[in-house]
């Protein structure tokens, strides 16, 4: 377990009774919650898939019972289910259920075989009425079925071509099918995603679901999970590390003196891990950086947060601690606006050292 240098404490000390910012509602986490959904690779390109570049996509569930504030993680059980969907739009429910992966498992981790064979055997042969005559749908199979019989489909998202005159004589390049007697590309990533839902319980009756998708990308630069470059309590500054194991332990920050009631927070987002997001809109290609639909989420166990959610340029918080006398976890997390995530976890200690007389 990581702890948080003396000398930052001491900042904290000094700058605890600054405020008088005006209060909001926090996200509060009182009961049994899914934080959120990890997934080791957001999105899986089909050329990952067929050249077994990932095997596997690892899904892990970062939730929250407030028995975990104890030395002994609370038990929990999960059910999970995966398989392709129409995601968000649906509410994730499965276009076969009969093909779902349903996985039960005593840890918050699931690892899903993305070898051909077994992705494959979740897509259903027949879409559907309700899809048969949509565009995008039809788009994705015909992208499929160029891998699966060898061909190519783009490696651009706007591929060289777009929008030139076709028919069954003049054909389309690489990425191309003839749409309406012009060129169009093949769609940049399905829109039928691969759905990973999971059920979790614990031992007081409690339970809640959660889901997310893994994006499956025919063109373009895969999606990665974005980062934070820094922390900062009060004006010293902190490493924290990703939450990404299932039965981890959140980075402490003390034992420190009770009367510091006040914990000045931001946290910084790493340009770096901000890609470039490439789409067509008619025949035009455009460009726009993740940065601009990032944004980040702000949880505590006790408390009050000034702040529940923010963006890369707003990224600061205010932590009032509330009791003399307890222990408090903040959760930050950092979404890309696609399917990248992170999230980072402090647990702030005051019950080790006593108040002075």
């Amino acid at each position: 377990m990581r702890r948080v240098p003396t000398s930052l404490m001491i900042v904290l000390f000094l700058l605890g009774g600054c405020g008088g910012k005006e209060e909001s509602t926090p996200a509060e986490l009182l009961n049994l919650r899914v934080v959120g959904l990890w997934a080791d690779h957001p999105e899986v390109s089909l050329e990952q898939v067929f050249t077994g570049q990932v095997s596997t996509v690892s899904v892990r569930s970062i939730d929250f019972h407030p028995g975990d504030l104890t030395d002994v993680r609370s038990p929990r059980s999960y059910e999970w289910t995966v398989c392709f969907s129409l995601g968000a739009f649906v509410r994730f429910e499965c276009l076969d259920p009969s093909l779902a992966l349903n996985v039960t498992t005593t840890v918050g981790q699931l690892d899903i075989p993305m070898d051909p064979e077994s992705l494959f055997s979740l897509f259903p042969e027949a879409l559907g009425d309700k899809l048969k005559d949509d565009e995008d749908s039809k788009a994705m199979t015909q992208a499929l079925e160029a891998m699966t019989d060898g061909e190519k489909t783009a490696s651009e998202v706007c591929p060289e071509g777009v929008g030139a005159a076709c028919s069954d004589a003049m054909k389309c390049g690489d990425g191309l099918i003839c749409d309406e007697g012009a060129c169009a590309a093949f769609p940049a990533l399905s829109p039928i995603p691969l759905a990973v839902r999971v059920r979790v319980r614990t031992e007081d009756g409690q339970e809640r679901i959660a889901a997310r998708s893994i994006g499956l990308r025919f063109a373009g630069e895969v999606n990665t999970n974005p980062g934070f470059s820094q922390f900062s309590l009060g004006m010293g500054t902190l490493d924290l590390p990703p939450v990404t194991d299932a039965d981890y332990d959140c980075v402490q920050v003390g034992p420190f003196h009770q009367s510091i009631d006040e914990i000045p927070m931001s946290a910084t987002v790493d340009e770096n891990s901000m890609q470039i997001i490439k789409y067509l809109d008619g025949l035009e290609c455009l460009e726009e950086s993740e940065a601009e639909r990032a944004f980040i989420s702000w949880f505590t166990t006790g408390g009050r947060l000034e702040n529940g959610s923010g963006t890369a340029d707003y990224n600061e918080n205010l932590l009032t601690l509330e009791k003399p006398s307890e222990t408090t976890r903040v959760y930050i997390a950092l979404r890309d606006g696609r399917n990248g995530l992170t999230m980072s976890c402090l647990e702030f200690d005051r019950t080790r050292v006593s108040q002075r007389e």
